[in-house]
């Protein structure tokens, strides 16, 4: 937990893992070592075989600010006045701690749209660190009108069904939905969520995903974090029910 004990994701993982019965919580270990052999790291000298969260997105969109509310508290790296992701930042969590150790990794990748030639380097670094997730989590502005990048990023990594069935979107600043509004606590007025709504409609459409896959949510405001928290749990803990 953090020092203002935010319910972050680990947390929600104990709270599904440990909910399991013992036979099931016995065999997630092994379910992860036979079941997904391409996810194998060395770590500390050893093989282990984690589950793995990918996240990815342009420079600006708050993908660092975004997974330190998601794990509640603050260990990636932020600025607001620069790019801080030049290299993968990650987070690992050591899964049934009685168990073999295997862990649930979560990665920050490095921010695209920075320049064209490092946005070379990268997507091939996301390309390879892809073939060994479990999920992608790849990040949108809600008040962003230009995708082109992001569209070109989805040309090059997600051109399988295999690889857009392990992807979610999920759509930041949501906040920033004209009409503004300075309620306290933040909550999204009628005229907003009416025109998020709109905004996800056009999203799904334009990178071909379901609307189920898209979710909304607020970094700065911390609005929607818990329903992301509860969809990556959904999607990565069933590969080892």
């Amino acid at each position: 937990m953090s020092a203002e004990e935010k319910f972050g994701l680990m947390d929600l993982v104990d709270e599904i893992v440990f909910s399991l019965p013992d036979d099931q919580k016995a065999n997630i270990a092994s379910k992860i070592k036979s079941e997904f052999l391409s996810s194998a790291w060395q770590r500390l000298g050893a093989l282990s075989h984690d589950l793995t969260l990918v996240v990815m997105g342009k420079s600006g969109y708050g993908k660092s600010t975004t997974l330190n509310k998601l794990v509640g508290e603050s260990i990636f790296q932020t600025s607001d006045v620069e790019a801080c992701t030049r290299s993968m930042q990650s987070v690992d969590y050591q899964m049934c701690p009685d168990s073999d150790a295997h862990y649930l990794s979560i990665a920050d990748l490095p921010r695209l749209g920075q320049n064209p030639e490092r946005d070379e380097e990268y997507i091939e670094l996301y390309a390879s660190v892809l073939q060994k997730s479990h999920l992608v989590l790849y990040l949108l502005r809600a008040d962003q009108r230009d995708f082109s990048i992001d569209r070109w990023a989805f040309s090059r990594l997600f051109t399988t069904a295999e690889a857009r069935r392990k992807m979610l979107i999920a759509v930041n600043a949501v906040d920033k939905i004209e009409p503004l509004n300075r309620s306290r606590p933040f909550a999204l007025s009628r005229e907003q969520s009416a025109n998020v709504d709109l905004r996800l409609r056009t999203i799904a459409q334009e990178f071909d995903i379901p609307l189920s896959r898209i979710h909304p949510y607020s970094a700065a405001e911390d609005l929607g974090v818990d329903k992301i928290c509860s969809a990556i749990c959904s999607h990565l803990l069933k590969h080892v029910k």
